[in-house]
């Protein structure tokens, strides 16, 4: 037999607990984003995947193709297998690193440390559920 309320007897309120938070907060979210359904939202990142490189990165680029396009055959390996989540570089000089954080954050969408001690200090680079390779590569960009 059926449970039921007593006549003019209100239902007792539920807790909620942290995936009622999360949803919520997901709701707040959307809602001041103009997000019509959270759970169906594709960021702009996944969207478009076209990357505006800088002149500097263009141009080191063009001055040294085979270093950059060694690289970004590694960075596409790297987005497209799901088993690591980071990656190590090896050690370069801090111009270069800083254009290979530029790559790496507005090309793939990855993240990165650097590590170690001059003239030995090197990049770790990490991938999160949106990176990915982009539309159009550096190399292409440059040619």
């Amino acid at each position: 037999e059926p449970h039921a309320l007593p006549a003019g007897a209100r239902a007792p309120s539920l807790m909620c607990d942290r995936g009622c938070e999360a949803a919520a907060r997901r709701a707040q979210l959307a809602a001041a984003f103009s997000v019509a359904n959270p759970e169906a939202h594709v960021p702009l990142f996944d969207r478009t995947r076209q990357p505006v490189y800088s002149p500097a990165l263009l141009s080191a680029a063009q001055a040294d193709r085979s270093f950059w396009e060694a690289l970004e055959r590694e960075l596409v390996v790297f987005v497209a297998e799901g088993g690591a989540r980071r990656l190590g570089l090896d050690p370069m000089p801090r111009g270069t690193r800083v254009l290979v954080y530029e790559l790496a954050e507005k090309g793939y969408g990855l993240s990165g440390v650097a590590t170690g001690a001059e003239p030995r200090r090197a990049i770790t680079l990490y991938k999160s559920p949106s990176s990915g390779a982009p539309a159009r590569t550096l190399a292409a960009a440059a040619a």
